[in-house]
């Protein structure tokens, strides 16, 4: 690394660091979210995946804001906040007893979200399956549960 007086890399050089890092970062999310997408399918068990790899994210999320942060001092801009660092993940628990409430909401908040994505991205469209389409899902994994009447 090529160091300006007082031992301290160029910025340009600095830059460079962050990116790359950021980079890596953002390869291994892009990863982990796409090897999560069937363990978070499976009925409840998908719901501790999904939280660990939530958690995962806001981790992540907050390592490349501190990173940003330092491209920014490098450039005298000062500093973004990160209040999303401070997000609290529900338990289990908490989700299971959500889902009684707060799934149509949830499910609506993320189609929205989704069509605002631009065309070059493949969405797609989030809707309520039918009960063949989850049977054809549900029955091979969990056995046919009752009340699925597979």
């Amino acid at each position: 690394m090529t160091a300006w007086p007082g031992g301290m890399p160029r910025p340009a050089t600095r830059a460079k660091v962050i990116a790359a890092s950021v980079n890596r970062r953002l390869a291994k999310g892009v990863a982990r979210n796409t090897a999560a997408i069937p363990a978070e399918s499976v009925p409840y068990v998908g719901i501790g995946v999904t939280l660990s790899v939530t958690a995962l994210d806001i981790h992540d999320a907050c390592q490349t804001m501190a990173e940003i942060n330092d491209l920014l001092k490098l450039l005298n801009q000062g500093e973004e906040r990160a209040d999303f660092c401070a997000t609290r993940l529900p338990t289990v628990a908490q989700v299971v007893q959500r889902l009684k409430t707060d799934w149509r909401a949830s499910m609506e908040r993320v189609a929205a979200d989704a069509r605002a994505v631009p065309a070059a991205m493949a969405v797609p469209d989030i809707r309520l399956p039918t009960a063949g389409e989850t049977r054809a899902v549900v029955c091979p994994i969990l056995g046919g549960p009752a009340w699925l009447q597979c």
